[in-house]
């Protein structure tokens, strides 16, 4: 018989609601892939050339990735973490309520870092020099984790230790910059860092997710490849112009931006891209959540005769509770006010591109199988250019010919034996003019004739 624990002799006024290190280490890193854990850390680099440059180019700036089946690496020379945010804020658990705001960053949730190295592998080393300092972090998680078998009540920080500090002066901006490395691979993430399709995706994710600051200047290489990805453009001319607002939510502490036009007629390109403080966290989606499929205004689920669609949303906040992604930054907070608010617009701006892609279908349908139609020629003789600054609706011409008025055109209309026709036909075929229908056999005759037997 098990015996009973004895009793407090003074009944306890609270209970332990402490989660074990543990625990927290497998429940954090279960809700996210390899990829968004990488980024995470990538996210953390932008910032740093954010806080470096400000609003200025990025020119000189990179962030170079090293993978492995044993091991991962991050350097960059964005600027190195300061040192109130790295003993203070950088290696929390979440940001505190008394932390300040972060300003247009893109790390707001005080977990990304610290996620994607308990993701990644059982050791990892963070080396960091900024304007005033620099530090080491070298965490055993596995001996991390088991500090709490010794002493339930162990502090969860990280060992650090300070290499040098220059009161006085500061570090040159060419040395501040921060090193991150981990090995002891988890064994799943060594499998994929093994495959070249995946560290092929992991690029082409970072190259989209950042292509913003790349276009900036910010060089990010993967095992040696410099990413690159061209800029976000549409289709334009004088008769063809997307659809642009540009609006403040939040007593304007919210910037919304959104473009909704054409693009070449790619299906993987297609859909809309959201983007949080230049960060992107969804696209090119082509579901509900951006409105394909939506009930009032009708807006068809997506077809591959909607590939040149491209709608592209910005938001950009100081304060990073407005912005509306999850934590993950993999896509957006459909319960998010400012989300609701927006996606109306969207659809909307929407709702007039595929209408006209709607009819542009219609005419290449009746044109027959090869699809050439005045219309589709004229929007496949068009080039990309820059995101209009311009507010405005989308606006695409119903037809490339210049209108016809009753002093134009005068209709010519009589009947002949059919037999007769054909003759003609015949003729006109002979003499290299085509005319393939009985009305195209009248227009060549009165051509013709006009041509060989009326003067200018």
């Amino acid at each position: 018989m098990t015996p009973r624990a004895a009793p407090h002799s003074t009944p306890p006024s609270t209970v332990s609601a402490a989660p074990t290190r543990g625990f927290f280490v497998d429940m954090l890193t279960k809700d996210i892939g390899l990829a968004p854990a990488i980024l995470d850390l990538v996210d953390n680099s932008v910032d740093g050339a954010s806080r470096l440059r400000g609003s200025a180019d990025f020119d000189g700036l990179y962030v170079h990735l090293a993978t492995s089946p044993t091991s991962f690496a991050i350097v960059d020379n964005c600027g190195g973490i300061p040192e109130e945010l790295a003993v203070d804020y950088a290696f929390r658990f979440g940001r505190p309520t008394s932390a300040p705001e972060p300003g247009r960053v893109i790390g707001q949730f005080g977990v990304g870092m610290k996620r994607a190295l308990f993701k990644l592998g059982r050791h990892f080393r963070v080396e960091s020099k900024s304007a005033k300092w620099a530090f080491v972090v070298d965490v055993d998680v596995e001996k991390w984790r088991r500090l709490e078998e010794h002493d339930p009540k162990a502090d969860w920080a990280f060992p650090l230790k300070v290499v040098a500090r220059k009161g006085r002066g500061a570090f040159p901006e060419a040395d501040r910059g921060t090193s991150i490395s981990v090995d002891r691979l988890h064994e799943g993430v060594a499998e994929e860092l093994a495959l070249e399709n995946f560290t092929t995706r992991l690029g082409r994710s970072i190259e989209v997710a950042h292509l913003l600051s790349i276009e900036r200047g910010l060089r990010i290489s993967l095992n040696g490849r410099r990413l690159k990805v061209g800029p976000f453009r549409l289709l334009r001319s004088d008769r063809l112009r997307p659809a642009h607002e540009d609006f403040r939510l939040h007593e304007g502490k919210l910037r919304v931006r959104i473009w909704a036009g054409l693009g070449p007629s790619e299906p993987e390109d297609c859909g809309w891209y959201v983007f949080c403080n230049g960060r992107l966290v969804l696209g090119p989606d082509r579901e509900l959540t951006t409105g394909w499929g939506n009930a009032i205004p009708k807006i068809p689920l997506y077809h591959p005769q909607f590939a040149r669609f491209r709608g592209y949303v910005h938001f950009d906040s100081a304060r990073g509770a407005l912005l509306p992604w999850n934590t993950t930054k993999t896509g957006v907070d459909q319960g998010s006010p400012q989300w609701r608010h927006t996606r109306q617009r969207m659809v909307g701006m929407m709702k007039d591109v595929t209408d006209f892609l709607n009819r542009l279908k219609r005419e290449q349908d009746r044109a027959g199988q090869e699809g050439r139609t005045l219309l589709g020629d004229y929007i496949r003789g068009l080039s990309p250019k820059d995101l209009p600054k311009t507010i405005g609706t989308f606006v695409a011409p119903k037809s490339v010919l210049p209108p016809k008025t009753a002093e134009d055109t005068v209709r010519i209309q009589y009947d002949k034996p059919v037999g007769q026709v054909q003759r003609v036909q015949k003729g006109l075929r002979a003499l290299g003019r085509k005319a393939g229908s009985y009305k195209a056999a009248g227009e060549r005759t009165f051509e013709y004739f006009l041509e060989m037997e009326c003067e200018e």
